[in-house]
């Protein structure tokens, strides 16, 4: 069969109109395939979206259920806590309405709110810190009358030792570092013990000079020492060591690398005056860091708004700028410690440096 002419030369246009359906039905298969591919994997996502929320419900209910017994454990607790105060408070009303004294044990109660701050208020101001890369020694006689110093800046300074009684142990174990000390009391009529190194005078110390009595300051200079800045201090004067120390100046203070004494009263609400100690030892804490605390068991031990305080301390504090200063843990009474009153159990202070 002939073919004409005309339709002959229009075969190779029908053949690519042709070649173009087949892959355009190519193409279209193609993204009918990519679009099943496509909603299989939206329903895999959908699937484990799902699936993680249904897990994050789980946990979110798991963790609500874990909160609520945990808020209903605390809520016990403090409520078992609020008994038990509340029960304590009761007994010290009913028992203990009145310091009670104990000559065994030498424990008094005082409740309060006031008090209570107060007895606060000097357990922020007696924190101790530990002076580092300086090792302790403990100076003079066991018991009653040793102090704890910083082993550093010791040997051949003068040193001033105010109140002496029957003990000049401290003393003694300064002469032998090679210390002149200069001691005052006027209590006494002569030294319980001599030594080349002892220079001993018969006054007392008080905020002002007058009759037999000299201030710190006064005594510094008459013995040529106002200039120095290595001087050690030792204090024992029953109480007056409140208005020495109240009225000596700041330079004063900062001429003493070590101040070792023992301070008394210091029972809030017990003891009249505890502004004016705390003022005290906020001025110290000025110009030198408490390094040691120790309590007096010859003194008693107060409750005070159920904080425990010891009415008798001796302190240790050594010069700011002498030394660097970091947080201690350390428990007291340390094992240099001894109970100064030796037939009565020392007192316990606990970490006073990490509250």
């Amino acid at each position: 069969m002939r073919i004409p002419f005309a339709l002959h030369r229009r075969i190779p246009q029908v053949r690519r109109v042709l070649e173009h359906r087949d892959q355009l039905v190519r193409d279209l298969e193609a993204a009918r395939a990519q679009i099943a591919a496509l909603n299989a994997q939206l329903g895999e996502t959908l699937d484990a979206a799902r699936a993680g929320r249904d897990a994050a419900e789980t946990r979110e209910r798991s963790l609500a259920t874990e909160v609520a017994v945990r808020n209903a454990w605390v809520a016990q607790v403090e409520a078992d806590l609020r008994r038990v105060q509340g029960a304590l408070q009761q007994a010290q009303k009913e028992f203990l309405r009145r310091p009670v004294h104990s000559t065994e044990t030498m424990l008094l109660f005082h409740d309060g709110s006031h008090a209570r701050a107060a007895a606060q208020e000097l357990h922020g101001l007696l924190r101790p810190m530990r002076a580092m890369n300086t090792p302790l020694v403990r100076l003079g006689r066991p018991n009653d009358g040793g102090y704890v110093m910083l082993d550093r800046g010791l040997d051949g300074v003068p040193a001033y030792s105010l109140g002496v009684g029957d003990d000049v142990s401290w003393d003694l174990a300064m002469a032998e570092r090679g210390c002149d000390v200069w001691l005052y009391d006027h209590t006494i009529t002569a030294l319980p013990e001599t030594h080349p190194a002892l220079h001993w005078e018969r006054v007392g110390i008080a905020a002002e000079s007058a009759g037999d009595m000299r201030s710190l300051a006064d005594l510094i200079t008459a013995n040529g020492h106002q200039d120095r800045t290595d001087l050690i201090l030792k204090m024992d004067i029953e109480g007056a060591e409140w208005e020495v120390l109240e009225v000596a100046a700041s330079e004063t203070l900062a001429q003493f690398s070590q101040i070792v004494m023992e301070v008394h009263g210091m029972a809030p609400d017990i003891n009249e005056g505890h502004e004016r100690r705390a003022a005290v030892l906020r001025r110290l804490n000025e110009t030198h860091q408490l390094f040691h605390v120790h309590g007096n068991n010859w003194g008693s031990l107060a409750i005070v708004g159920g904080i425990p305080i010891v009415d008798v301390m001796e302190l240790c504090y050594a010069r700011r700028g002498d030394y660097s200063f970091t947080p201690t843990t350390q428990v007291f009474p340390t094992p240099l410690d001894q109970p100064c009153h030796p037939e009565r159990p020392d007192y316990f202070l606990g970490a006073m440096g990490a509250f």
